[in-house]
């Protein structure tokens, strides 16, 4: 790299909360957000937000996506772009200053692609028939050659062990791995990992399992009494968690895109 150079771009990949639209009424969507952030302001507060598109309907893609942006501002949230959009929508994202993560796929393209991905399988199911005549001819001229033993080694996840109780104010981050904590976490404490969460103890504050992006990640504890409770970004606020999971042991885990509470 040159050494004179102030800067280099780079790829990375990061997780982000994703805002998924149902309609474009955005009154009902400032209510709403509201309420939610009302709930936990400093989870929210800076957050990088991704405005989801996909599920709208023909006739919800009219967004004033200036207006839609102020109100994502309005709670101290950052906009950074939109995924899902279709080419309709792209002048009034680009003049909102918004970038776009994702091309939309319409339903009528996304029948064309199915179409094309059905005879590219069939094309690949003929080539990888060949291949297996061509190999099994090869195996029967080939001479016999002395076996390779191959082992493959498995690399254990990283598993963080806290011993104590984890109080307010902390956070506790357990890269590459499960986090175990052998207590409570205190209220206004926050406790992450990449895998699994597990709280030998009363869970109150934040618990964060599958930062990055784990869906299999689990969340498990003595006693349910958290403020916010997020496995691979999908969030479940206090309000959120059903009566009768409070207080009691539970295993957290996500299924379609939506997490469940399991008392155990």
């Amino acid at each position: 790299m040159d050494s004179s150079a102030c800067f280099q771009l780079k790829g990375s990949a990061f997780t982000l909360t994703v805002l998924q639209l149902f309609h474009n009424d955005l009154d009902c969507l400032q209510a709403e957000l509201g309420e939610k952030v009302a709930m936990a302001p400093q989870f929210f507060n800076h957050t990088p937000v991704v405005i989801d598109l996909h599920e709208l309907d023909e006739d919800q893609l009219d967004i004033d996506f200036i207006a839609l942006k102020k109100i994502i501002c309005s709670f101290n949230m950052i906009p950074v772009g939109t995924k899902g959009a279709v080419e309709s929508q792209l002048p009034a994202i680009a003049d909102a200053g918004l970038a776009v993560l994702a091309e939309a796929k319409h339903p009528a393209a996304k029948s064309r692609e199915e179409h094309s991905e059905q005879i590219e399988a069939k094309n690949q199911s003929a080539s990888e028939q060949n291949q297996q005549q061509a190999l099994e001819e090869n195996n029967k001229n080939k001479q016999l050659t002395p076996e390779v033993e191959i082992k493959t080694v498995n690399i254990p996840q990283q598993t963080m062990v806290i011993t104590h109780p984890v109080r307010s104010g902390q956070q506790i981050y357990a890269p590459n791995g499960d986090l175990v904590i052998k207590g409570a976490v205190g209220a206004g404490a926050e406790v992450l990992a990449d895998g699994n969460i597990h709280v030998y103890g009363a869970l109150r504050g934040k618990a964060m399992a599958g930062v990055k992006g784990e869906k299999s990640a689990n969340i498990f504890c003595h006693q349910l009494e958290s403020d916010l409770v997020s496995i691979a970004g999908i969030f479940a606020l206090r309000d959120d968690i059903p009566p009768d999971n409070e207080g009691v042991a539970n295993h957290i885990n996500l299924v379609d895109e939506r997490l469940v509470f399991n008392k155990m």
